[in-house]
């Protein structure tokens, strides 16, 4: 089959076109190389451009004959939406809306979106199901929300099967996947707290300490990257032999870590302390998530087989030393999107519209892509 890859050259992106080419599936990616990186794409061709120009995109789905698109590309970190809530909302949710309006006419009936954790909030259970309500407490979260909602609609009115995955913490390296060890410009926990123990004098600022959980550090929930893209592979198989309609899906491990316990962690594996410092608790964490991933596996069969602490660190370290030998409070109500409805912009292609709930009136904003 031939899969689009949108954010191919990222970190999941490129973990999930090695799992689709050992399957003899032809991943194609299209990255604006923001973020990724084009020495990680070696499964198939590469097209650099941005998920926003529809038109581009649509030469592309048509050129490479596409039947399925695994959309990965999206900014991620939660503290910077927080700062910058329209580049969340322009590039997760308009992206999504271009590639939906590329999309018609080209045949391509099958979608995987990366959707997010972050959806959830800061739920009252600490294990959670996607029967939950979805109430995000940051501008990220809230574009994966809106996107997710954006897909439900196009999935009735284009006759599209579509299935949304709801990722914990990625976490982990595959050599293999993404060769060069850690990035230099890194935010995930795991991969920071190694680096931090790999530096001379270095000291780990760990935000937050009165959080309500055993030792009061969030507790999150990490899936490694082997695992995630498998889970694809498995999504992949089981919308392309469905009908049109919407799905949402859990992935994670199902084991809550806190920050702590991955400082020991990591402690355990390099053999040395870590000197850490408390600060601040930083926007938009919640205290735990943890993923209750069994919907997807009844499903699929699928289960989280390197997604333990202990490896996935070991593969952070693995990869780290090829590496050196080679070289405001945001919290919309549940209800605040009110409305969405897609049809045809009479340009070629699809308009969006927003209805929020604001009071006791409403606003509504018309995205218009071609």
């Amino acid at each position: 089959m031939n899969v689009l890859v949108t954010g191919g050259a990222g970190y999941i992106g490129s973990q999930t076109c090695k799992v689709l080419a050992e399957s003899k599936h032809y991943p194609v990616v299209v990255d604006s190389l923001e973020l990724g990186r084009s020495e990680v794409v070696r499964w198939g061709p590469l097209y650099k451009l941005d998920v926003r120009d529809t038109a581009s995109l649509r030469e592309v789905l048509i050129k490479e004959r596409i039947e399925a698109i695994i959309h990965l590309a999206a900014y991620s970190r939660v503290e910077e939406s927080i700062f910058n809530p329209r580049k969340y909302l322009d590039n997760n949710v308009r992206g999504t809306l271009s590639i939906l309006s590329a999309i018609v006419g080209t045949g391509v009936r099958n979608l995987l979106f990366s959707s997010s954790c972050a959806v959830y909030g800061s739920p009252a259970e600490s294990v959670i199901d996607e029967k939950m309500d979805c109430c995000p407490v940051n501008p990220y979260g809230v574009s994966k929300v809106m996107a997710e909602n954006l897909l439900k609609v196009a999935s009735e009115q284009l006759g599209l099967s579509v299935m949304s995955l709801r990722y914990f913490n990625a976490a982990g390296l595959d050599a293999e996947a993404t060769p060069g060890g850690l990035n230099q410009v890194e935010t995930r926990l795991i991969p920071l707290v190694i680096r931090s123990s790999l530096e001379a004098n270095s000291k780990f600022l760990i935000n937050g300490s009165d959080y309500l959980t055993h030792d009061g550090t969030c507790i999150r929930d990490y899936i490694h990257i082997k695992d995630l893209g498998q889970a694809h592979l498995r999504a992949l198989e089981q919308i392309s032999e469905s009908s049109p309609g919407y799905s949402v899906f859990n992935l994670g491990s199902g084991i809550g870590t806190s920050v702590l316990q991955v400082i020991s962690e990591v402690e355990s594996a390099v053999g040395r302390k870590i000197s850490v410092e408390f600060g601040p608790r930083r926007l938009g964490d919640a205290p735990e998530l943890i993923a209750n991933w069994t919907s997807f596996s009844k499903l699929t069969g699928w289960r989280p087989n390197h997604s333990n602490l202990t490896e996935i660190v070991r593969s952070y370290l693995i990869g780290e030393t090829l590496n050196q030998k080679s070289c405001f409070e945001f919290r919309p109500s549940g209800d605040a999107l009110h409305e969405i409805s897609l049809h045809s912009s009479g340009r070629g292609g699809l308009e969006m519209k927003l209805r929020e709930n604001q009071g006791n009136a409403s606003s509504g904003d018309l995205v218009s892509v071609r």
